[in-house]
């Protein structure tokens, strides 16, 4: 599926890109209703982040607050249309001392991985 995303390309810049996704046995697919802008967000609009992190980090869809409808659960856990909560923490392993968000492998929205500015959020289960 052909899915929308806006994203901060520069300071002050937003440009929408069009990414082919795929959906997966361990997906949730949710369409953004609300978002919420923070002080982190409102840092990388403004330029207001150092260079060489908003060189690193650019293009990246920002918003890591919101929620929104279920359109797709490939497991039925979820019904079509049902309201979410998206979590913008994305861990990729386990560790027993180590908590998820603080595990340098796990994505955070709006950070280290596009955040829910898109037509569609292409969640995993956790």
């Amino acid at each position: 599926m052909i899915n929308e995303v806006i994203k901060l390309t520069a300071p002050k810049n937003i440009q929408t890109f069009f990414k082919d996704e795929k959906y997966t046995e361990d997906m949730v697919v949710v369409r953004p209703t609300y978002l919420s802008i923070c002080a982190a967000d409102q840092r990388y609009y403004q330029g207001k982040r150092k260079k060489e992190i908003l060189d690193k980090k650019l293009p990246l869809a920002l918003i890591h607050e919101g929620v929104g409808q279920v359109i797709f659960d490939a497991k039925g856990e979820y019904k079509r249309g049902e309201k979410v909560v998206m979590i913008p923490n994305t861990p990729t392993e386990k560790d027993e001392v180590i908590k998820e968000n603080y595990l340098r492998s796990s994505k955070f929205r709006s950070s280290s991985a596009d955040g829910f500015m898109q037509s569609a959020v292409y969640m995993r289960k956790r």
